[in-house]
């Protein structure tokens, strides 16, 4: 993940981790992007590093060691509408969509079975469908509020 990806998914309520699930990514007003890696062991969250280096734009570690907690309940489809288990996305470019109604958030990872990042409006449409399918999201006029990362 790049910092433009992570920040995103952290900002939208995404749990993103660096290396294993003991480091998060928390907001951090005090360091140059607004992001620490935070070590969480047992509830302490003492030991934290900046996300960046001072530039605010070089990452403090392998872009590809950072992930999102897939441990999350989410739902997961392709763009021909298949579901999919969150272990199936591991390897995939894929964009997160967060719907939130009234107080509960629904996460939903959208994906192109034929490899590539899906577009953003592609992605809340698909992840839109799903959970109407799936009686989550209903057209009754709430006012629903999402987030693509």
């Amino acid at each position: 993940m790049n910092v433009e990806r992570i920040k995103a998914a952290v900002s939208a309520g995404l749990p993103v981790c660096w290396m294993n699930h003991a480091y998060s990514v928390l907001p951090d007003t005090g360091a140059a992007s607004g992001f620490s890696v935070v070590y969480d062991a047992g509830g302490r969250k003492e030991n934290r590093i900046g996300l960046t280096w001072s530039d605010g734009e070089t990452l403090n570690g392998n872009p590809a060691d950072f992930f999102v907690d897939y441990r999350v309940p989410a739902h997961v489809v392709d763009d021909a509408l298949a579901e999919h288990t969150a272990e199936s996305i591991l390897n995939q470019e894929c964009r997160f969509v967060a719907f939130q109604v009234g107080d509960d958030r629904f996460w939903v990872a959208v994906f192109s079975y034929l490899g590539g990042l899906i577009g953003k409006e592609e992605a809340v449409e698909l992840a839109a469908d799903l959970l109407r399918e799936k009686g989550v999201l209903a057209d009754d006029g709430k006012a629903v509020h999402f987030t693509v990362v």
